[in-house]
């Protein structure tokens, strides 16, 4: 008797896992995929959306809204000079690319890249500097250790725990990265 309430069991189990099944296909081929192009024009290579400037709640407190890739990018200036930056609290310090790094007119020499570092595309060398001043929106931090990429080596300037150490608090509420002076 209970072997045969098993084999009903087993049964019924299979036909309604084929039910979903077919209803889940149905409803997602209907609803979720996508449309073919009419032309069939090659996708645009992904851009890397623009930094989200920062939005004061309060003095000494910046917030900064995710971008779409949920990364936390900031219009940063650094010693009266402006560049864009990712924020990683998972770098150590201030990472600047040797692009930014001119336009910050700090240019050390080959001689300076001495500092390895691990980075996605394997060991890279950098050149250590202090910044004497690095401000986003309301909040200002001084005499803050970073370090300037091998030109090539970085494509995008990183604001890391060199900086966000300096700061009172920082943290991700309601989806924003707050930042407190």
């Amino acid at each position: 008797m209970l072997g045969e309430i098993f084999k009903m069991a087993m049964a019924l189990t299979f036909v309604s896992l084929l039910t979903v099944s077919a209803l889940r296909d149905h409803w997602f081929s209907r609803w979720f995929q996508p449309q073919a192009p009419a032309a069939a024009a090659p996708a645009p290579a992904p851009q890397a959306a623009a930094p989200t400037p920062p939005t004061r709640s309060s003095w000494g407190q910046v917030e900064l809204s995710p971008d779409a890739l949920s990364q936390y990018r900031a219009r940063v200036e650094i010693n009266g000079a402006r560049i864009d930056a990712m924020v990683d609290t998972g770098a150590s310090h201030v990472f600047l690319t040797a692009e930014d790094a001119r336009r910050l007119n700090i240019d050390p020499p080959a001689s300076a890249f001495t500092s390895p570092s691990q980075t996605a595309n394997g060991v890279a060398l950098n050149a250590p500097v202090r910044l004497r001043e690095v401000r986003i929106g309301d909040i200002v931090v001084y005499d803050v250790q970073a370090f300037v990429a091998q030109p090539g080596k970085a494509n995008i300037s990183l604001l890391g725990m060199s900086f966000l150490k300096k700061l009172s608090k920082f943290q991700v509420a309601d989806g924003k990265f707050v930042m407190k002076q």
